[in-house]
């Protein structure tokens, strides 16, 4: 079930444009807080744990804000939905939900009406910050069935993990500035991914066999649908060749070498591949993990290289007060 009516209670049915309200005082001023989702209690930390990742979250309640990534939010919140019986093959009781089309452009009352929603969604999820999900550098999104969301969402709470290799990877200062701001990028992506499982459980109360789809899309994956709806894709970093250069620092430092000062040079790198793709529904049932699939997924196969520069641009206030926080210019490639 969506969100209830008491949050749908100001329609004016214009089909309009709309236009950028945020003024550059008022997103500069938005610099320096934090999404409600985001607020302190939410947020459980060890010592300097929340200082050390402030930069991801100032990024991730920017992407939250930005009016041109609200159509996503508001389908989840308060788009209809029909049932459409499970394709042959899918596991048994596997029910599947398509949102009904969204509006070509948002009006100012459902502008309105997301940003309210997702302040309220801030009283459905906390989230856990030096957790050890089963992936490095990832994290998850737990049900906490047994515990109903707050009103007027009808569906159940949930708690994000996050896993620790963030806190450790960034607090180590052999970590150059620029592998840092890769991977202060990926914790924003990873807060987003996951928030967007924990609006589908506060708004639909999803059931473990439940998926939904968002029209013409043949895979059911709230955070990459959403990283598709920010960034054209689904964007992964390479980081092996980094991950090998910190062993053998710390390595080093255990048989009493260096013991300070050594910075790894940048060796992380980003790369973008189109969503869906078969890559990452076969990813999915190698772990054993749920994920909603609707007739034949392509694998793309290839990949492009996300630029550093435009990962660096994202953490410019420059960027957000110009067209970039306005009008969605996100491009990554």
């Amino acid at each position: 079930m969506a969100v209830a009516k008491e949050l749908m209670n100001h329609r004016d049915g214009s089909k309009r444009r709309y236009k950028p309200t945020t003024s550059k005082k008022e997103a500069k001023a938005a610099q320096m807080k934090l999404h409600n989702v985001f607020r302190s209690e939410n947020l459980h930390v060890r010592q300097d744990c929340d200082t050390i990742m402030m930069p991801a979250f100032q990024l991730a309640s920017r992407l939250l804000w930005a009016e041109p990534f609200l159509d996503f939010w508001h389908t989840v919140f308060f788009s209809s939905i029909t049932e459409t019986p499970s394709p042959k093959g899918s596991k048994p009781d596997t029910r599947h939900f398509i949102y009904s089309a969204s509006p070509p452009h948002l009006t100012r009352d459902q502008i309105r009406q997301t940003h309210q929603a997702l302040d309220l969604l801030s009283s459905c999820v906390v989230f856990e910050l030096n957790s050890s999900p089963p992936r490095s550098g990832g994290g998850r999104c737990k049900h906490l069935r047994s515990t109903p969301a707050t009103p007027p969402f009808q569906g159940h709470k949930s708690e994000i993990q996050i896993s620790s290799y963030f806190y450790n990877t960034l607090s180590n200062s052999a970590v150059s500035a620029q592998d840092k701001m890769w991977l202060q990028f990926e914790l924003a992506k990873t807060l987003l991914h996951e928030l967007a499982h924990a609006a589908v459980n506060a708004a639909r109360g999803r059931a473990s066999n439940h998926f939904y789809f968002f029209p013409g899309e043949k895979v059911a994956e709230d955070g990459f649908q959403l990283e598709a709806f920010l960034f054209g894709g689904a964007i992964t970093l390479h980081r092996e060749d980094f991950q090998a250069e910190l062993r053998k620092v710390k390595e080093k430092k255990k048989n009493g070498g260096e013991r300070g000062g050594e910075v790894v040079a940048p060796l992380i790198e980003g790369f973008r591949r189109p969503w869906p793709c078969r890559e990452v529904v076969e990813e999915y049932e190698e772990r054993g993990s749920c994920i909603g699939v609707r007739g034949t997924v392509l694998g793309h196969g290839g990949r492009e290289g996300v630029r550093f520069r435009n990962v660096e641009r994202l953490f410019s206030e420059r960027f957000w007060e110009e067209d970039g926080g306005a009008f969605g210019g996100l491009g990554m490639v």
